[in-house]
């Protein structure tokens, strides 16, 4: 990667080079507090900076939609980021009359059929009844050594999936609405804050560092976003159609949970597998026939996870995919839903960054997916 020095690629750095340096006490709580309260603050700020971060992102997909009006059809880009914005709502827009209404009903019935489904998994489950009953056996034995009045403990009802679902609406639609407020001025000003950011750098060096920094970031984010799109949409279809010949209903619901699960690496296919394998129990009397869609998902998932997507983003974009799932867990803390679906572009930009800054290579080495001898 070029430097401000030269030209000519630095070499990987060495961990006994980092200790040799040597690192103080001092230095090691003061980062550590830092990142705690780096930390902290995007867990009690998610309302102020995720619709910041999420709009920043998907300035950074759909902005080459807008200067490609603008440099082709001659469109401003005020209008432009309208047209381009306009074009996503529409999307989302019809994706969500395919999805709310199956959730909505699905929701409110899998409460009622947890016996039928705990009854129809019995089988699965009989190596683990076994355990039970013993473990129930021994504390009715010593509930019985032990007899004697006990305080009356009283459990509150738990709150309804329908009840959480519209006490976070509000406040879900506001962030939504600030987000594309946002993506809108962000597609519009174009490069403008990146102009004043230039302006700022007082080093020809430093501005030329941080053009480039942005420029990859935007080049990269923007190319990785568009081909695991395609690539998810892809896979969609597929479930789709598998869900189709299975008998599935909704099955277009099926395609866009995966299309959309599929952004959250490893985690969202288990959450696939699992929504699959609970409707395909209460929709089919056969519990073989149930496994079937589920089946189907782990094979085109595992087609798409391990050569698929490996070939196709391996030139684009390459992590490590333990730091991938470390990632996926910390701003799922931090964001829930959304932050893991903005944990590989954050990391990514992360690694983007620190490759550019030569002080930070080494971080950019080990969140890298491919190791240097």
């Amino acid at each position: 990667m070029p430097t401000a020095d030269s030209d000519s690629p630095l070499p990987p750095p060495r961990l006994r080079d980092l200790l040799r340096a040597g690192v103080g006490i001092r230095s090691i709580a003061l980062t550590v507090l830092m990142l705690l309260g780096v930390a902290y603050t995007l867990y009690f700020a998610r309302p102020v900076i995720l619709p910041v971060v999420l709009a920043l992102i998907l300035s950074l997909l759909l902005a080459p939609a807008v200067r490609l009006l603008h440099q082709k059809c001659r469109v401003p880009p005020s209008i432009g980021a309208g047209f381009v914005l306009a074009a996503l709502l529409g999307t989302l827009g019809v994706g969500a009359s395919f999805v709310v209404e199956p959730a909505s009903a699905w929701m409110q019935t899998i409460p009622e059929k947890i016996p039928d489904i705990k009854a129809r998994l019995r089988i699965l489950k009989q190596p683990f009844e076994k355990v039970r009953d013993a473990s129930q056996k021994v504390n009715e034995l010593a509930e019985m050594r032990d007899a004697g009045e006990k305080p009356a403990v009283s459990i509150a009802p738990s709150e309804t999936p329908f009840r959480s679902l519209m006490t976070q609406t509000p406040a879900f639609v506001a962030n939504l609405f600030v987000m594309f407020i946002l993506l809108y001025f962000m597609l519009a000003s174009g490069d403008l804050f990146l102009r004043k950011l230039v302006r700022m750098i007082p080093s020809f060096e430093d501005k030329r560092r941080a053009v480039e920094i942005a420029r990859e970031i935007e080049d990269r984010i923007s190319l990785y976003l568009r081909t695991i799109t395609v690539i998810n949409v892809c896979l969609g279809t597929a479930v789709s159609f598998a869900a189709a010949l299975v008998g599935m209903q909704n099955y277009v619901f099926w395609g866009l949970l995966a299309f959309v699960l599929n952004f959250i690496p490893y985690i969202g296919a288990l959450v696939g597998v699992a929504a699959t394998l609970v409707v395909g129990l209460l929709s089919f009397e056969s519990t073989a026939y149930a496994f079937l869609l589920p089946a189907i998902y782990i094979a085109l998932n595992t087609i798409e996870g391990n050569f698929i997507t490996p070939l196709i983003m391996g030139r684009i974009l390459t992590l490590n995919p333990v730091i991938i799932f470390i990632a996926i867990m910390f701003w799922g803390w931090i964001w829930g839903i959304a932050g893991a679906l903005l944990a590989v572009p954050l990391l990514a930009v992360l690694k983007i960054t620190c490759d550019h800054l030569k002080p930070f290579h080494a971080i950019g080495e080990f969140i890298g997916g491919s190791a240097d001898a």
